[in-house]
């Protein structure tokens, strides 16, 4: 499977799992530079907070599960809300 096809799939899973509208949920992806890509979740402003969570915590998470996903393949992600 395609690397960057798996975070893809994996990260839309996990944020549409956390978000009360999934629907408004949108990712913009870019690739940065050989095996790097930069993942920007544009959210409902409702849902930011559990995204966020307490002091960060959630995203977080998200962020430990897709670094440990991309890394068994050389890949490094960085994630950020909008």
């Amino acid at each position: 499977m395609n690397p960057k096809k798996e975070l893809k799939e994996l990260l839309e899973h996990m944020a549409q799992a956390i978000c009360d509208h999934p629907e408004n949920l949108n990712f913009k992806y870019q690739s940065m530079a050989t095996l790097s890509i930069k993942i920007d979740i544009v959210c409902d402003e409702k849902d930011k907070p559990h995204l966020i969570g307490k002091r960060g915590n959630t995203i977080q998470a998200v962020r430990t599960i897709l670094h440990s996903t991309a890394a068994k393949d050389g890949w490094k992600t960085y994630v950020s809300i909008d």
